[in-house]
């Protein structure tokens, strides 16, 4: 039973390290966006400023789909160390879910089961966050190609008199 909790308690903290890995991504690329965005910023700046910002999107997806495959891993070990040891298998999340529904199962049957899901809760969130991550990185490669053959295109109109 050690093993099984310390087996959890590392894949708990393989999830929390899963979504803080877009947050603070997202307040890179806010700080990143400003400096690259700003009709100030020199073109050298616009440059370093989405290059970076780039990275930083391809880095976190990397990241976060490390964490997300050591997270399963870690799960999977769980369900099958549940199975030997003839425990409930509460490790696995989707066990509970069925073709766009949850279903308690019969051991949990003096439980409610939980609503369908529906609207944005059917997105699988690990999904959803890539592709933002690659909206950014489209973003900043956006930026980079208007600097190079639209020069000018960023900055601010010259006030009329």
């Amino acid at each position: 039973m050690f093993t099984y909790e310390m087996l959890l308690q590392r894949e708990l903290e393989q999830d929390a390290m899963l979504w803080q890995t877009p947050t603070i991504a997202l307040t890179a690329q806010a700080f990143l966006l400003t400096i690259a965005l700003n009709p100030t910023s020199p073109a050298f700046a616009t440059y370093l400023a989405a290059g970076l910002g780039l990275v930083v999107a391809l880095l976190s997806m990397q990241l976060m789909a490390k964490h997300r495959f050591l997270n399963l891993m870690d799960r999977a070990h769980l369900h099958a160390l549940e199975a030997r040891l003839g425990i409930q298998h509460l490790s696995n999340r989707q066990y509970f879910y069925n073709n766009g529904t949850y279903r308690v199962p019969d051991w949990l049957a003096n439980h409610k089961s939980p609503p369908a899901e529906h609207g944005l809760a059917k997105f699988r969130s690990y999904r959803v966050w890539i592709f933002g991550m690659l909206v950014f990185a489209a973003v900043n490669l956006a930026v980079i190609a208007v600097q190079i053959w639209a020069p000018g295109l960023l900055d601010a109109p010259a006030p009329t008199p």
